[in-house]
């Protein structure tokens, strides 16, 4: 849980269902990445050439230079990677030298020559999903190697922003660029390797842009600015449904747990 307010992130751990206070770190806004470790990775606040690592284990922090280069750093399976946005080359953060340096030699090798992560972009299990609804897998069975592959997904114009359930990865988009048409939200599962799309016949891609929830695999919402009353819309894959909510008051949405 982070809060920008007093600049600290606060970090938990579920254990029996239950939330328990592990450690609080200095958050300045700026964006972060955690392991399964509870490492935490982050860009320097004052210095886009250095990054933040927070050791969990030794409860220290670690600058680390990065180069004049940007880097885009990124989680998988469980490790520290980053891309170089001035060549797309993928590096992986290392123990060298008795420091913690980016290793050129990340075994990633990519079919897809235009393939390079992107913040805008979620995952789940071996698989991400741009903004834009680009669908890639990442494949280790070669322990020498991750291979990236595009995969079979709709051909979608318009693709607005990618969002991630708990085992299903969820990508807004419409059949028109304008700001007032009717949003399409085509989930894809990890598990099955199938995708789903629902047309909405209310709302706006611009509401579902701005304020986009995930309440279950099943379910999700999005609504209009919290300005008096306003509506939430409510799209049920399961169901192959949607019910629009006139709110007047603010409401508690109940959203899902993601495990690891």
């Amino acid at each position: 849980m982070n809060n920008s307010s007093d600049e600290e992130l606060y970090i938990f751990e579920l254990e029996d269902d239950l939330y328990t206070y592990i450690d609080t770190f200095d958050y300045d806004g700026y964006s972060f990445w955690i392991n399964e470790d509870g490492d935490i990775l982050s860009q320097n606040e004052n210095n886009n050439a250095r990054m933040n690592l927070f050791d969990r284990s030794s409860s220290e922090t670690i600058s680390i230079t990065v180069s004049n280069s940007t880097f885009l750093p990124f989680l998988y399976a469980g490790e520290f990677y980053a891309t170089r946005s001035t060549n797309n080359n993928i590096y992986t953060l290392e123990v060298l030298n008795n420091d913690f340096e980016w290793n050129s030699d990340s075994g990633f090798t990519s079919n897809y020559d235009d393939y390079a992560p992107s913040a805008s972009s979620v995952k789940r299990g071996n698989y991400e999903l741009s903004a834009s609804c680009e669908l890639y897998y990442f494949d280790n069975s070669n322990t020498d190697e991750i291979n990236v592959t595009m995969r079979n997904f709709p051909a979608i114009k318009n693709g607005k922003l990618a969002v991630a359930g708990q085992n299903s990865l969820f990508c807004v988009h419409a059949d028109s660029s304008s700001n007032s048409a009717n949003p399409i939200i085509t989930k894809f599962d990890i598990d099955t390797d199938t995708y789903s799309s629902f047309e909405t016949t209310e709302g706006s891609i611009s509401d579902a842009v701005e304020r986009f929830t995930v309440i279950s695999d099943g379910l999700v919402m999005f609504s209009e600015s919290q300005s008096g009353s306003f509506n939430e819309y409510y799209i049920n894959f399961d169901e192959s449904s949607e019910e629009t909510i006139k709110v007047t008051e603010n409401s508690i949405v109940t959203l899902q747990t993601l495990e690891n």
